[in-house]
């Protein structure tokens, strides 16, 4: 039996971010994508945040995802390469409707909840963000 938390994107989101080629190509490296605020930098870092809704009865959610990408303070990228991270990494999670592994979750949608935008760090490293809203189900059944 199918609970709510089959429906739960967020392993899907940081699996799929985390085995991008274009994400990693922009970051320079790979294995730097994470939930951790942690070097090597640039980092994006791929978290669920608050709000969001929840049916127990449908067994449908909508998962608010934050992504944050620092920079290096020893080498920084910039505001564009941050923001060039971002637009590819939000266009990969754009493409989960179009697949639904065995198991699901299916995600049926991933939409803007937030502009992408900077937001320094205190330490003075640059850092961007967006949140995107993922709407899912757990799938079929198996």
């Amino acid at each position: 039996m199918l609970t709510l938390a089959d429906a739960d994107p967020f392993p899907r989101v940081l699996a799929t971010l985390q085995a991008s080629q274009a994400v990693e190509a922009l970051l320079g490296a790979p294995e730097r994508v994470g939930s951790d605020h942690k070097a090597p930098y640039p980092r994006l870092r791929v978290r669920p945040t608050t709000g969001g809704s929840e049916d127990f009865e449908q067994l449908r959610v909508v998962q608010p995802v934050r992504l944050d990408v620092y920079d290096s303070t020893d080498t920084p990228r910039g505001d564009e390469a941050l923001r060039d991270i971002l637009i590819a990494a939000v266009a990969e999670l754009v493409r989960l409707p179009e697949t639904t592994p065995p198991g699901g979750p299916a995600i049926n949608r991933v939409i803007s909840g937030t502009k992408i935008q900077p937001l320094p760090e205190p330490d003075g490293r640059n850092r961007w963000f967006t949140i995107v809203n993922v709407h899912a189900h757990p799938g079929a059944a198996e």
